[in-house]
């Protein structure tokens, strides 16, 4: 099986902590292992990674509410690099 990838926001804040404590007690649930990768651009540029990812099962996200609902107007295109 190939490892279950977790998008998660920049490193080092509140929903990277809750990313890598939710993926140590899923992947041992599952039996199978959870790599966390941190994106830049805020959680609306991560929404569009996760749903341009290949729908196999393997990608998942974990957001805050807030910045999806405020990115689309603060950002002229939402996608895995943002324009001001």
């Amino acid at each position: 099986m190939r490892p279950i990838r977790l998008l998660v926001v920049t490193s080092g804040g509140l929903m990277d902590v809750a990313a890598r404590l939710t993926a140590e007690h899923v992947g041992k649930a599952l039996g199978q292992s959870i790599v966390i990768e941190n994106r830049l651009g805020g959680a609306g540029n991560l929404v569009a990674a996760i749903a341009k990812a290949p729908p196999d099962g393997y990608t998942i996200g974990l957001i805050q509410l807030g910045d999806v609902a405020i990115n689309p107007y603060i950002y002229a295109a939402l996608n895995t690099e943002h324009k001001l």
